[in-house]
């Protein structure tokens, strides 16, 4: 993960595949790490917007993670939120829309409303909104995140 947040991809990619098909091989197909790992290469796909590589193992890892863990899990929301940020990426924002908005509402359940993850989703819901020209549900939602200055 440190190369691809240096955005060192070609090196990452490599990482990121050796390990996804040995957790495969080792483990099984939708083992817990073997899922990580695919979320993993589908987020590192979509920041170099390698969509195509990007969609089906972001599909299949919130796929799988919902049918074993739950909509609420934490690794669910987790992959809710890089499928939606896949598909904001892409401008497909109808699509984007209930996945980032159930990922914030989830995580703002589970978490809190001032954890970072929860932030995190908070804030994707400001740029999908603002990216659609919609500027007042952006500046409802973009409020949550700036606090609120008490009277002196």
């Amino acid at each position: 993960m440190i190369y691809r947040d240096q955005g060192r991809y070609d090196e990452a990619e490599k990482i990121f595949v050796t390990v996804l098909d040995n957790r495969r091989t080792k483990l099984g197909a939708e083992h817990p790490d073997t899922v990580q790992s695919m979320n993993d290469l589908g987020m590192s796909y979509t920041r170099q917007k390698r969509y195509s590589d990007a969609e089906p193992l972001l599909k299949k890892a919130f796929e799988i993670r919902r049918k074993q863990l739950g909509e609420e899990h934490l690794d669910t929301l987790e992959s809710m939120h890089e499928l939606g940020v896949l598909y904001a990426s892409q401008n497909r924002h109808e699509e984007a829309e209930p996945l980032l908005l159930e990922t914030y509402e989830g995580r703002e359940k589970r978490l809190s409303a001032g954890h970072s993850a929860t932030l995190e989703s908070l804030g994707r819901l400001v740029k999908l909104y603002e990216a659609r020209g919609k500027t007042e549900q952006a500046d409802q939602w973009h409020a949550k995140i700036t606090p609120k200055k008490s009277p002196k």
